[in-house]
């Protein structure tokens, strides 16, 4: 009984795991954001913030990466994301702006 108790908690436990867990989906919104590596925002932007991962969230490549955080910088009200630190899916950090573009 033991044994099944801890096979059952097991399964739901991964099953709450994996729901954190998924492929992210490009809104409407972050297909509009651009976005810069080794660069920096133009002159006429104003940064709103700094964009990252949150304590429950992860990533399995960078293209879901690059549009979780066109997402969040979308979510924020900005259409330009400059990434700072890009180096593996789950380590990145960037700044989200709202710019004037053409």
């Amino acid at each position: 009984m033991k044994k099944i108790l801890n096979l059952s908690f097991l399964i739901l436990l991964l099953g709450s795991l994996s729901s954190c867990i998924g492929t992210a989906k490009l809104s409407t919104q972050g297909a509009e954001v651009r976005y810069v590596t080794k660069a920096e925002a133009p002159k006429a932007c104003k940064e709103l913030g700094e964009v990252g991962f949150e304590s429950f969230e992860s990533s399995s490549s960078f293209p879901e990466t690059k549009i979780m955080f066109k997402n969040k910088t979308a979510k924020m009200g900005g259409n330009f994301l400059v990434f700072d630190i890009l180096k593996s899916p789950n380590v990145a950090s960037g700044r989200a702006y709202h710019c004037e573009l053409d």
